[in-house]
């Protein structure tokens, strides 16, 4: 039996990184349907191994293609990312939304906000939150490198990531209309102001490593069949995760010699 332990899912690159591989990927695609074999060949890869799957996974965290196996198209969010005018709303938007898709994104936000944490610090908040050896380095430098550019951009700061018709002191969450369960999940922190505000969540479960889903419901009690509705959500989102485990740095034996 294979003990090791692994650290948990990260971008394998950086926003910037990801951003131009979309790029590409919509230079051959547009906005049609393709299936994944054509993404990795558009990503450089000659087959689906571990290295591809990694990459697609990324895409996908980040929130920049939509659907599942052969039937993928870029999502809207990078659409804007790609064609919105320079300096527009939109742009800004996208640029936030994208950063602050992948779950350990949302997670570091949450603690460090608008403050950017030095090289070290992150580093160790990470290996609290079971990153381990190389897989801190990867994720620290991966989130610091995407963080300067979402700064870089004009208009956009990660903090105002919130819809404008959503009043209170809720500082950041993911926006954008997502297929992963990451970016179903609202990153919830404490406001400017507001020191004694704190989230209560009409349903709050562990995930485990720090880790909590937090679910919220408006307009009436649950019923049953809400629950099957949940069920059937949270099924789908398995068997997503389950179809592409794809987004943590592949290990050695994942490694396709060919490229």
């Amino acid at each position: 039996m294979n003990s090791r332990t692994r650290s948990p899912n990260y971008p394998s690159m950086s926003l910037g990184e990801a951003i131009e591989a979309i790029k590409k990927v919509y230079s051959y695609e547009k906005r049609g349907r393709f299936p994944r074999l054509s993404l990795a060949t558009h990503l450089g890869y000659t087959s689906i191994n571990g290295r591809s799957l990694a990459k697609i996974g990324t895409l996908r965290a980040y929130g920049l293609i939509d659907g599942r196996e052969d039937t993928l198209t870029v999502s809207q969010t990078a659409l804007a990312i790609i064609e919105a005018p320079g300096g527009s709303e939109d742009r800004a938007r996208a640029y936030k939304e994208a950063f602050l898709s992948p779950g350990i994104f949302a997670r570091i936000f949450e603690e460090y906000g608008d403050t950017k944490p030095s090289p070290h610090t992150l580093r160790w908040w990470l290996q609290k939150q079971n990153y381990i050896g190389e897989a801190a380095d990867k994720a620290m430098q991966s989130y610091l490198e995407s963080f300067d550019l979402v700064n870089s951009i004009e208009g956009t700061s990660p903090s105002t990531a919130v819809t404008e018709d959503e009043p209170g002191p809720i500082a950041t969450r993911p926006l954008g209309a997502p297929l992963s369960a990451a970016r179903q999940v609202q990153a919830y922190s404490s406001a400017p102001n507001a020191a004694d505000f704190r989230y209560q969540p009409d349903f709050k479960i562990s995930l485990g490593g720090g880790r909590w889903l937090l679910i919220e419901l408006k307009g009436g009690e649950p019923t049953a069949r809400d629950f099957m509705k949940l069920e059937k959500f949270a099924r789908f989102q398995r068997e997503l995760l389950e179809d592409e485990e794809e987004w943590a740095a592949p290990d050695d034996e994942d490694r396709d010699p060919r490229d």
